[in-house]
């Protein structure tokens, strides 16, 4: 006599292979732990990490200040200014009436607030001194540029010991900063 071997189903299968997983987890807490309480650990240590916020959307741009002829203005194109974007081969001129960041001789620093950043005065590996425009103009603008300040100084001093840094906030009521040589 002979006995027959029936092919399980697919669900029976599916259900053998769950009670013997099961049992090998209850067999070993860690193994549990691993697929349970610690991820959701995890995901509550992430939430609280980030619930602060991080600045996003804040233009940036990083001038190289030998780059420039005398100080940066911020104010409307006339379309007579020279740009060349950063990689690229040829010069741009702004479209007049756009915000860009100028100097003195009419090189552009910055196109659509600092959205398009010049390469002529990006900064290089021979970059010495530098200028960092960080920008907003929503709401709580204010504070997330002085937390990416705040974020900015920490993470330059603790990379680059011995820099001097000079910071600022613009607003209507101070409208200019000075860089001091």
């Amino acid at each position: 006599m002979a006995a027959a071997l029936t092919r399980p189903t697919a669900r029976e299968a599916f259900v053998r292979s769950a009670l013997r997983e099961c049992a090998r987890l209850r067999a070993d807490p860690w193994d549990l732990a691993l697929v349970t309480w610690i991820p959701l650990l995890l995901l509550a240590l992430f939430a609280w990490m980030f619930s602060a916020g991080v600045p996003r959307e804040l233009p940036v741009a990083v001038v190289d200040l030998a780059q420039l002829t005398g100080p940066i203005t911020v104010q409307f194109a006339t379309g007579s200014e020279r740009f060349t974007n950063l990689d690229a081969d040829e010069a741009d001129r702004p479209i007049p009436g756009e915000v860009i960041f100028v100097d003195e001789a009419g090189l552009v620093c910055a196109r659509r607030w600092c959205w398009r950043q010049s390469d002529e005065t990006g900064a290089r590996d021979t970059t010495t001194g530098i200028l960092i425009t960080v920008e907003g103009h929503h709401d709580s603008a204010d504070q997330d540029i002085a937390g990416a300040l705040a974020d900015l100084q920490t993470l330059l001093i603790a990379h680059q010991p011995g820099v001097a840094l000079q910071a600022g906030q613009l607003s209507p009521e101070q409208p200019a900063f000075l860089v001091e040589a």
